[in-house]
């Protein structure tokens, strides 16, 4: 087992949460602007969280108030079945900026 991550792949949490490598992998429990932060207390740049949260940072104030005032109203719709207006207002200023 490398040194570096840990619980060796094949445990309970791989039933339910298929990963895409048998390798083990470390624990993240926390993010801090472009840092993941595992449980041995080590930082790791966020290289894979997506190319929009690792471009904002974990924690980001801004982003988090957004969420918690959308949580407020609808935290979460299909987009393919279903109309938001968030959705929307999105698609609208990205075509703006295209």
């Amino acid at each position: 087992m490398d040194d570096w991550c840990y619980p060796p792949a094949g445990g309970t949490q791989d039933v339910f949460f298929d990963r895409a490598t048998a390798r083990s992998l470390p624990t993240i429990v926390a993010g801090e602007g472009i840092y993941l932060i595992d449980d041995r207390g080590r930082r790791l740049l966020d290289a894979c969280s997506g190319p929009f949260l690792a471009a904002l940072g974990q924690g980001n104030e801004r982003v988090l108030q957004a969420m918690l005032e959308q949580g407020r109203k609808l935290t979460y719709t299909y987009s393919r079945t279903t109309r938001h207006p968030a959705n929307a207002a999105l698609a609208e200023r990205l075509a703006a900026l295209a």
